[in-house]
C-alpha cells in the first residue's frame, strides 16, 4: 500500500530550479505536493554531481559528459539506477537517457512514466530509437498523460492505451492570487504598457509561434509584452525590427515571483500561439486562466485546446495563421465584457480542474495501481483491474 514511508524516486535530465522548462516545473510542483504522503526524491543527469536538499526533496545528479540532440550522455545512470532502493520509479518522458538506462539496469521495481511529448523535432533520431521507446513502455506498469489528446494524437501511445491514464497537470492556485503589491505592481504595468497588452510567457523556442505573434501585432492595435528568454531570441527581435514594431514588442527576462504574478495580472489576453505538436499542453496558459485571463491559443489536436476551451474560456485558431490570430486578439482586446467572462470562466476551470491537489490524489492512485500490477498475486488477475477509487484510462 502507498504511504508516507513508500519512496519515490522521480527521473529526468534537469531540476527547477535552475531550469524554468514547463516538465521541469510541473515535476517540482509534484513532488512537492506528494510530500507527506509518499517519500519523492529526483535523479537527474544536469548539474553539478550529488546530493542536495530542496525543501525535504533530495535531488541527486549522476553528471553527464554533455548531450546529444537534447539527450544528456550519462554513462553512469544504467548503474545508479540498478542500484535504486525506491518503491516505485517515476519516468519523465521524453528523456531516452532514462528510458535506455531502466532497460539496461534490469531494475524490477515498478515503473511509472509521464508522458509529456512525443519526439517530434529529431525524426530520423526517432525512427533509431523506436523499438527502445516501444520496449520502455511495454515494461512500465502504467502511462500517465495530461489529457486525453496526447494518446490520440500519439502516433505512439495508441498501443499502450490499456496502460494509459489521465492526469491533468496541476498548480498551485494559492500562488496566483493577486496580493496587495501585486494589484500595484500591475497597475504601474498598465500604465507602462497598456491599455491593450497580449502577455506570452515561455522559453523563445522554435515550435512557441511567436513569429506569427508579431507578424499579428503588426495589424492590431496593442502590445505584446514576450516575458522569456531561449534560442530564438535573437530571430525574434530581428523580425520585430524588420516589421517595424517599435514599442509595440517589449521582450522582458526572468522575472521575481512578484514581478511574474503583476504581469499576468496585468494582461488583458494571454497568446499561445504554438506552430508544432511539440506544445503538447501548455503549462503557462493554465497559470494565465489561473489569474482569470483568457487565452488565444492554436488548435495543434494535441492538449493545448483541451486546457483552453474555444468560447467558454478563451479563442482558439488554426496553428500559422497570421490573419486568424490576428482577428482573435483582436477581438478579446476590444469586447472587454467578453473578455472578463471568458477570463472568469477560465479562472472557475482552474480551480476545479487544475490543482496541484488534485494531481498528486490521482498520481497516488496510479503508484498503488502500479504496485498491484506488479505484484506476484496480481498476475493471476486481469491485467487492466484497477485499484478503488481509480477513475480509468481517460478520466480526467
Amino acid at each position: 500500500m502507498i504511504g508516507p514511508e513508500t519512496e519515490v524516486t522521480h527521473l529526468y535530465r534537469d531540476a527547477y530550479p535552475p531550469q524554468h522548462g514547463g516538465i521541469e516545473q510541473h515535476i517540482h510542483t509534484l513532488v512537492h505536493a506528494l510530500k507527506g504522503s509518499v517519500k519523492p526524491s529526483l535523479l537527474i543527469s544536469g548539474g553539478s554531481v550529488g546530493v542536495h536538499d530542496d525543501e525535504g526533496v533530495p535531488i541527486e545528479s549522476v553528471g553527464e559528459w554533455g548531450r546529444f540532440q537534447g539527450a544528456p550522455v550519462s554513462p553512469s545512470l544504467p548503474l545508479r539506477v540498478a542500484k535504486l532502493k525506491s518503491d516505485v520509479l517515476h519516468f519523465h518522458m521524453a528523456n531516452p537517457t532514462g528510458e535506455l538506462a531502466y532497460l539496461m539496469s534490469g531494475s524490477r521495481t515498478p515503473a511509472v512514466a509521464t508522458y509529456h511529448h512525443d519526439i517530434v523535432r529529431q525524426a530520423r533520431a526517432a525512427k533509431l530509437y523506436a523499438p527502445f521507446l516501444h520496449a520502455f513502455l511495454s515494461k512500465v506498469e502504467r502511462i500517465i498523460v495530461a489529457t486525453p489528446q496526447h494518446i490520440t494524437s500519439s502516433p505512439i501511445l495508441p498501443a499502450f492505451k490499456e496502460k494509459c491514464r489521465v492526469v491533468p497537470y496541476g498548480i498551485d492556485l494559492s500562488r496566483f492570487e493577486a496580493t496587495p503589491t501585486v494589484e500595484v505592481m500591475a497597475r504601474d504595468l498598465r500604465q507602462k504598457y497598456g491599455p491593450r497588452i497580449v502577455l506570452f510567457v515561455g522559453k523563445l523556442r522554435y515550435y512557441k509561434g511567436l513569429d506569427y505573434l508579431l507578424r499579428a501585432m503588426a495589424r492590431i492595435d496593442g502590445r505584446a509584452v514576450i516575458l522569456g528568454k531561449g534560442t530564438e531570441e535573437a530571430k525574434l527581435r530581428s523580425l520585430s525590427d524588420e516589421l517595424r514594431l517599435g514599442n509595440k514588442v517589449v521582450f522582458l527576462p526572468h522575472l521575481e515571483r512578484d514581478e511574474f504574478l503583476a504581469t499576468l495580472h496585468a494582461c488583458d489576453v494571454f497568446a499561445l500561439p504554438s506552430s508544432s505538436r511539440m506544445e503538447m499542453f501548455g503549462i503557462a496558459q493554465l497559470e494565465a486562466q489561473a489569474c482569470g485571463k483568457p487565452a488565444v491559443c492554436t488548435a495543434l489536436g494535441t492538449g493545448v485546446e483541451y486546457v483552453n476551451r474555444h468560447g467558454e474560456t478563451g479563442l482558439v485558431v488554426p496553428p500559422r495563421d497570421v490573419e486568424a490570430l490576428a482577428a482573435a486578439l483582436d477581438q478579446l482586446l476590444s469586447n472587454r465584457d467578453l473578455a472578463a467572462q471568458l477570463g472568469a470562466n477560465a479562472r472557475k476551470r482552474a480551480h476545479a480542474e487544475f490543482s496541484r491537489e488534485r494531481m498528486a490524489l490521482d498520481t497516488l492512485r496510479i503508484y498503488q495501481e502500479a504496485l498491484h500490477n506488479s505484484s506476484p498475486s496480481s498476475k493471476s488477475l486481469d491485467a487492466h483491474e484497477k485499484v478503488p477509487g481509480q477513475r480509468g484510462p481517460t478520466s480526467g
